[in-house]
């Protein structure tokens, strides 16, 4: 478990002296390694000098003084526990402190003096029935957890009895039933006894005497107005003292005389710890004493971390204390006739009534893994290399100045590698870079004074080059002038030929498009010329086909009327035949009538063949008109065909020519909308380069009015070059005077 945190720091106001470093006894509690001294609470003892140390008032306290507040506001049930230390911090007024806090609604108020007495008991009864060859006293908090995390081996010597605060505490819960589920206000000069109050398991509120002051002035409350309340608990007789330096020894040798002879009285953070870590050794020697009566602050409790009586001076802080003691013992005289140097009678009959075996026993936890966890040993190659850091090469750069507030250079590097801390804190590494400072300043001393004999010969030179430059700036200026006369004719040059480009531009454009309509159309004519020529080769074939056709029918009628003199001819055979036959029947028939009746049959036949005979040459005769007829129809036929053919071969004739001629045609156009596309082509590359000739001729434009401005800046900078020529003069002029 973490230790609790007792000091914060504000990073506003630490300064990063390293007085707090300086002052602390462990020193590695302290990071300094940022740009404010941090506290690591789990190696921080409390021992509270950096509060004292800090001038800024960077580091404060942290107690439960607004926990405790919080708490009294919702009525929880709270007993206080007051420390005897109470009366050099509230002087004359330590029981009115009594009554402001029964108005804030503390139930019960016990003084921690009593507890004090029963501590004394608790280690005399320890000493008389153990022997320790050493007891070293543990009232203070500060010491106790000095020794759970750094000198573990004394741990064994640390009386095991609770510290008179904790004696009270546990008083109330074994003998004061009606608090025991009381919440515990301690009304402390120390910021360490909460972690007293954490190792223990008992202690509620750790509310320091200080931050009750601060409190008062800020709230302006009179604590003198507040009426005077006694404890809840039996007083205490000299044990009032135990918050002074030699209380705790004064108490015990009321009980046992010679032990003054045994006992090592030292406070004060500047000598205790070192006798601490030289005690183990006397220990072993048996050179040690019996006792230590030990405590952390100088003035003890009375001026402990956490009161205000710390800046006071030391008898005036003991004198209030010391008066209570006269006091107390001045009522337990009035109890009974006893010496100063004995125990009243009464207060053995309390000390019995509240104290009994094992109850106040106590036992520590060693922390020393805790250091180990954070602070690690460097190698002697780490140290070395850490020592480089530092500027520390050699057995004299090792001052062991303490400036750093480690005290020595080796406790520094320690510091840096388990990053604590940082070389730029090294006083030492701080002179060498200011040495280095120096150098570089000698350095450039000397190079500045070579740069000024360099400067000197430079001025010569531009002397004559600010002459020489005053010529040529007034050419330049009579030389731009001209250019920017040329420059803004140019510019309206330009700007005519671009509006005249811009113009060809749209003209070109025009032209484009429509070359480019009457490219589709020659592509249209080229289309329907060639389905027409389709059309023409079709009907001249089909022409053709039917001239031929009408050919074969010609020949055939020219055939047939041949045919038509073959009938006549047969006709005329038949008509032959006819008569013949008509001639033979009239033969037969005369035959037959000179037959008589064997003829008449004959006759008969005759007869019908004369008849059929007659039919046949009437027949004839018609067929003979018919194919006449028919032979004159066909001759007309025929003359009309070889009109039609002759017509139609003409005709095929004119088709053919009609047919080649749109062949011809097509092929023309087809050349003609080859051409058009080419013209078409370079109509477009005509508008895109007069379009470009006339975006090149804006940029020339621009281009041009720019030259003008640049033409006005180069004069302007050439007029303020000549200013600059006479200011140098004027600089030269100067400088001359000055080396006078």
């Amino acid at each position: 478990m973490p230790l609790a945190k007792i000091i914060d720091v504000d990073p506003e106001k630490c300064v990063n002296c390293h007085r707090c470093i300086s002052v602390c006894q462990v020193k590695y509690c302290n990071d300094g390694s940022g740009d404010y001294v941090k506290v690591i609470s789990d190696l921080c003892i409390g021992c509270g000098e950096c509060l004292s140390a800090c001038t800024h008032g960077a580091r404060v306290i942290v107690d439960d003084f607004e926990k405790a507040m919080e708490a009294l506001r919702r009525k929880e049930p709270i007993v206080a526990i007051v420390a005897p230390a109470v009366s050099a911090n509230f002087p004359e007024n330590f029981l009115r402190l009594n009554g402001w806090l029964k108005s804030m609604g503390v139930s019960a108020i016990f003084d921690v003096s009593f507890g004090a007495e029963l501590t004394i008991k608790s280690y005399l009864e320890y000493i008389k029935e153990k022997k320790p060859t050493t007891v070293i006293a543990q009232p203070c908090p500060a010491l106790v957890t000095y020794i759970e995390l750094y000198k573990p081996e004394l741990l064994q010597f640390l009386a095991p009895a609770d510290s008179p605060m904790m004696h009270t505490m546990k008083m109330v819960r074994e003998f004061y039933p009606q608090y025991r589920n009381h919440k515990m206000l301690v009304i402390s000069p120390c910021i360490a006894k909460r972690r007293e109050f954490d190792e223990v398991g008992i202690g509620d509120y750790n509310v320091t005497m200080k931050r009750i002051q601060d409190y008062f002035e800020a709230n302006h409350i009179v604590l003198s107005s507040y009426p005077e309340v006694d404890f809840d608990n039996d007083p205490a007789e000299r044990a009032v003292l135990f918050s002074s330096p030699g209380g705790l020894l004064e108490t015990a040798i009321r009980e046992v005389p010679e032990i003054r002879y045994k006992t090592r009285k030292i406070e004060g953070p500047h000598i205790i710890y070192s006798y601490l870590s030289e005690l183990f050794s006397s220990i072993e020697k048996k050179a040690a004493p019996l006792l230590v009566d030990c405590l952390n602050c100088e003035m003890g409790c009375n001026g402990g971390t956490g009161t205000t009586a710390r800046n006071l001076p030391m008898d005036q802080v003991e004198h209030y204390v010391k008066q209570r003691a006269e006091k107390m013992i001045q009522f337990y005289k009035k109890k009974g006739t006893i010496k100063r140097s004995e125990r009243p009678k009464l207060l053995e009959k309390l000390l019995d009534k509240y104290w009994k075996p094992k109850i106040y026993d106590r036992q520590y936890v060693n922390l020393s893994y805790i250091v180990k966890e954070y602070v690690k040993t460097p190698s002697d190659k780490e140290k070395t290399e850490i020592y480089f850091s530092m500027q520390k090469k050699e057995e004299k750069d090792f001052k062991n100045c303490s400036a750093c507030g480690y005290n020595s250079c080796e406790s520094m590097a320690v510091a840096i590698f388990n990053k604590f801390n940082k070389p730029e804190n090294c006083h030492f590494f701080l002179v060498k870079e200011e040495e280095l400072n120096r150098q570089l300043i000698l350095e450039d001393q000397k190079k500045k004074e070579q740069i000024i004999q360099y400067l000197n010969e430079i001025f010569v030179n531009i002397d004559e080059g600010i002459n020489k430059l005053t010529a040529v700036a007034k050419e330049l200026e009579a030389s731009s002038q001209e250019q920017i006369s040329a420059a803004t004719e140019h510019s309206s040059g330009i700007t005519e030929v671009s509006a005249t480009i811009e113009e060809l531009s749209v003209t070109a454009k025009q032209i484009a498009d429509s070359t480019e309509q009457l490219v589709q159309s020659t592509k249209n004519m080229v289309s329907v010329l060639s389905s027409n020529k389709v059309s023409l080769q079709g009907a001249y074939e089909r022409i053709m086909s039917i001239s031929d056709l009408m050919g074969q029918n010609a020949q055939e009628i020219i055939d047939l009327n041949k045919k038509s003199v073959f009938i006549s001819e047969m006709v005329k055979i038949i008509t032959d035949v006819a008569n013949k036959t008509n001639l033979l029947s009239l033969n037969a028939s005369i035959e037959a009538a000179r037959a008589g009746e064997v003829g008449k049959g004959f006759s008969v036949v005759s007869a019908e063949i004369r008849e059929l005979s007659k039919e046949t040459i009437a027949s004839a005769k018609k067929v003979t008109a018919a194919a006449e007829e028919i032979k004159n129809f066909i001759e007309k036929i025929v003359e009309n065909s070889n009109k039609e053919v002759q017509e139609m071969k003409e005709s095929v004739s004119k088709v053919k020519e009609v047919v080649d001629t749109t062949e011809n045609l097509v092929t023309e156009i087809n050349n003609n909308y080859s051409f058009m596309r080419k013209i078409e082509i370079s109509t477009k590359q005509q508008e895109i380069g007069s379009q470009q000739a006339a975006e090149t001729m804006k940029q020339m434009s621009e281009i041009s009015k720019q030259s003008v401005e640049v033409s006005n800046q180069s004069l302007g900078a050439i007029k303020e070059l000549v200013d600059l020529a006479n200011s140098l003069g004027n600089i030269l002029n100067k400088y001359e005077n000055y080396k006078k």
